[in-house]
């Protein structure tokens, strides 16, 4: 499926662009600035990438549950990876802005304990690598389209429905 390869390689391309924007960037970039502007309302739709992940597995051929759980469990190793590259790599080169830490309400130097949150931050790989878990195990109970469209459907308004609740 080229279209859905495309769409989810933009998808991460945004998110790096954001992610980027948010750690590095001053809040006046952020807020006041047209490029600031742009990447914060397009990192409202990192969602896409789960989109489009999904219509590749749907639409392509069909994998065991164990290769969809071996590639979970890539998807979900690559996302702390990234957070290790992400936080802890420019933590330990000093590039990592003061400004970053203390909207934590922390103070260098880190402590053990607050590098492995910001390692074990959850992000888009980990949360495709626990969906796509979620959906090999799902799929082998559940094998019809239709039926798995309407449970996801189903899921989505009682998540609607208790978000609520739950915040």
């Amino acid at each position: 499926m080229r279209a859905g390869d495309i769409g989810r390689g933009r998808a991460v391309m945004v998110r790096v662009g954001v992610d980027v924007m948010w750690m590095y960037a001053g809040i006046d970039t952020q807020a006041h600035t047209w490029l600031g502007q742009l990447l914060h309302l397009l990192g409202k739709g990192t969602a896409a990438f789960l989109l489009f992940m999904g219509m590749s597995l749907q639409l392509a051929k069909a994998k065991t549950t164990t290769a969809h759980l071996i590639r979970a469990l890539q998807l979900l190793a690559l996302g702390y990876v990234m957070n290790a590259l992400k936080f802890l790599l420019p933590l330990q080169l000093g590039w990592l802005p003061s400004e970053f830490i203390a909207a934590y309400g922390w103070q260098a130097p880190l402590s053990l304990g607050q590098q492995l949150y910001l390692l074990s931050t959850g992000d888009i790989l980990q949360l495709a690598g626990l969906t796509l878990a979620l959906y090999a195990l799902i799929s082998r109970v559940i094998n019809h389209a239709l039926v798995l469209l309407a449970f996801a459907i189903v899921v989505a308004m009682i998540l609607t429905w208790t978000r609520p609740l739950i915040a």
